[in-house]
């Protein structure tokens, strides 16, 4: 089964969100990107800077700075999207993975979880 999650942004001072996740316990928590679809229109789906290429990327200061200025155009509210993935009646433990928008001064950045969730797909 799939579950298609979001997160609205009414702030709009979030740079990062994942799906922080586990089934049935938080045995084996697993982080699943998500995305704005309005930057996959505004920027296209092959975009250097969508959110799951964060990972691969060697200068991680620089991707942040530069997808933080690309976040802050877009318009708010913004929606984070991500999907969830599970056996039909498995219990999924959920929180969010958060980052703020990328800052100057690194002592001006956080990130955080929020939330506790569970979901039955």
């Amino acid at each position: 089964m799939t579950k298609e999650i979001e997160y609205i942004d009414h702030q709009g001072n979030l740079g990062g969100m994942c799906i922080f996740w586990s089934l049935y316990d938080w045995g084996v928590a697993q982080y699943t990107p998500t995305e704005d679809p309005n930057f996959i229109s505004w920027y296209g789906e092959d975009n250097p800077f969508r959110s799951h290429k964060f990972y691969g990327a060697e200068d991680k200061d620089g991707f942040q700075r530069i997808r933080g200025d690309m976040i802050r155009a877009l318009p708010t509210p913004r929606r984070w999207l991500g999907k969830n993935r599970a056996p039909r009646g498995a219990r999924v433990y959920q929180k969010w993975h958060v980052g703020s928008l990328w800052q100057p001064n690194p002592a001006d950045r956080w990130e955080d979880y929020w939330g506790d969730f569970v979901h039955v797909l």
